[in-house]
């Protein structure tokens, strides 16, 4: 890669809010739901990076993964799906925003045959 695309991600790597975010447009086809869920996620997600960092710390390694490398992982597919959106299922769906009970609890409705 070229020197200035270095520089770039270097500066990318200083501001961890814009690095995640340069990673929306992989939800570009994804649901309102999962979108909104991936706005929410910043902080979770850094404080996990840095608690991987604390970690390989901790083991006596220097840590050479950065926030993009770490994102990366977040969104590769393993075993059909990645780490992010399995996240996102794990959640109960009441949790997840949206109309809370209407997908998954439709109004019961009596249907008569005379």
């Amino acid at each position: 890669m070229p020197s200035h695309y270095s520089m770039l991600s270097d500066i990318l790597e200083q501001q961890p809010r814009t690095t995640y975010q340069s990673f929306q447009n992989l939800f570009s086809g994804r649901s309102p739901l999962q979108q909104q869920y991936f706005n929410t996620q910043f902080t979770p997600t850094y404080n996990r990076y840095l608690g991987n960092l604390g970690s390989t710390l901790r083991s006596g390694v220097l840590p050479t993964t950065t926030f993009t490398d770490y994102l990366s992982g977040q969104f590769t597919p393993t075993n059909g799906l990645d780490p992010f959106t399995r996240r996102f299922g794990s959640i109960p769906p009441d949790m997840r925003g949206g109309s809370p009970g209407r997908r998954f609890n439709p109004q019961f409705r009596f249907i008569r045959d005379f």
